[in-house]
């Protein structure tokens, strides 16, 4: 397994799109930063969405659980 580098692979903690929660998101996916955190999202038309009001789908978002990444 070492010689492949599987124990350098690390998951993200995020898995889906806050916007659009049906889509699974991966490290190469559309970011965005959020309270010094980076928040991964699907598409280009998901990135202009939260930019239009990153506030309000944040808050949807971690009340659904979405973002793990800002649990304390």
């Amino acid at each position: 397994m070492k010689k492949l580098g599987v124990d350098k692979i690390k998951l993200l903690d995020q898995r889906v799109c806050p916007i659009y929660p049906e889509r699974y998101i991966n490290p190469n996916s559309k970011t965005v930063e959020y309270k010094g955190k980076v928040i991964y999202l699907w598409s280009s038309s998901a990135q202009r969405r939260w930019k239009r009001d990153p506030d309000a789908y944040f808050k949807e978002a971690f009340d659904k659980g979405l973002l793990p990444q800002f649990k304390s």
